[in-house]
């Protein structure tokens, strides 16, 4: 049996656990993509598994980090109003005016931030490239690339975070 069809009889096995573990964890209905995106990273990473364990449980891992990056994602995309390449609707000027405000405030907070962060923050967290990606774009390891954006955010969290008069000094 080659690996597509591996793949797709472990597919009509198991897509319901998948896709219940996924409903669960993601608090969604709509986890179809997340499914078939579980089912396609199998297929990619298939010769990591390990053929002495369960395969339902592999997947039911892939699933689990699909949704973890998900909502990593979705948390640094809403602390990012930056980000939104659609910005909602604003029922009035107020609140068009406070949304531009906020973002002049963290586009100011990203400029502030060394090269390095800035650089790793704008392509993987602003225009969602892949680990690998921008550590091919800036020519560095995807492991340095992953620390640097967390570390990135951290300082930008930092950075932002209010105190009374405006932005808290950095330590």
């Amino acid at each position: 049996m080659d690996d597509k069809q591996l793949i797709e009889d472990w597919f009509l096995k198991y897509q319901k656990y998948i896709t219940t573990y996924l409903v669960y964890y993601t608090g969604k209905k709509d986890v179809e993509d997340l499914v078939q995106e579980c089912f396609l990273k199998a297929y990619q990473k298939l010769h990591l598994f390990h053929w002495d364990s369960d395969p339902k449980t592999w997947l039911i891992s892939i699933a689990r980090n699909l949704a973890i990056d998900l909502s990593r994602k979705r948390k640094i995309i809403s602390f990012l109003p930056i980000m939104t390449d659609h910005p909602s609707p604003l029922p009035n000027t107020e609140e068009t005016v406070i949304h531009k405000d906020e973002i002049l405030i963290v586009e100011k907070a990203i400029k502030s931030l060394s090269r390095t962060y800035r650089d790793v923050l704008i392509l993987k967290g602003i225009m969602d490239f892949s680990s690998k990606e921008t550590a091919t774009i800036l020519n560095c390891s995807e492991n340095r690339v992953n620390v640097t954006f967390h570390r990135g955010i951290e300082k930008l969290k930092r950075q932002l975070r209010k105190d009374g008069d405006g932005y808290v000094q950095q330590k």
